[in-house]
């Protein structure tokens, strides 16, 4: 059986806060550029934006191929939603879906712009998300359904307005 992941706090070291902040903004970074390449099109997905960006965009962020087909979603799924260019700004949401691994109940896996690493993690009594501070805010590895989204959020959820 596997292990229960949703009631698990990222712990992870400064290093690794660090790496997952710059994976969030190049991805957003990556992404709004996709979208302005081929705006105004409205591709069906990812792998038909892959088609119309060029392959000098699309080496421009050097993302692993995994975080490039992330980002490449993300844009596909903007172009359909809006009327307008999309606006990603750096510390949007990022669906990484089905890509966070659990290789043992106390680390996560996670795809970064320097690959996979192992982020500690720690029993939370929260349901539905993990947390960490970052950068003064709280960073989210939040459980949708059965996919995972890391969140950068302005403050944290338990506190109470004044």
């Amino acid at each position: 059986m596997p292990p229960v992941v949703y009631e698990l706090v990222l712990a992870p070291n400064e290093a690794q806060a660090e790496l997952l902040t710059e994976t969030m903004t190049r991805v957003n970074v990556a992404a709004e550029a996709f979208a302005a390449a081929v705006f105004p099109a409205q591709p069906e997905s990812g792998a038909a934006l892959r088609g119309q960006v060029g392959a000098d965009v699309l080496k421009k962020f050097k993302l692993p191929v995994v975080l490039r087909d992330i980002a490449l979603e993300s844009a596909a799924e903007a172009l359909r939603r809006k009327s307008g260019k999309p606006k990603f700004g750096r510390s949007r949401a990022l669906d990484l879906g089905f890509v966070v691994e659990w290789p043992l109940p106390d680390q996560a896996r996670l795809p970064t712009v320097s690959g996979k690493r192992a982020i500690h993690t720690e029993r939370d009594p929260s349901f539905g998300w993990v947390r960490s501070p970052l950068e003064k805010r709280p960073l989210s590895l939040e459980r949708r359904g059965d996919r995972f989204v890391l969140v950068a959020n302005d403050r944290p959820r338990d506190d109470d307005e004044e």
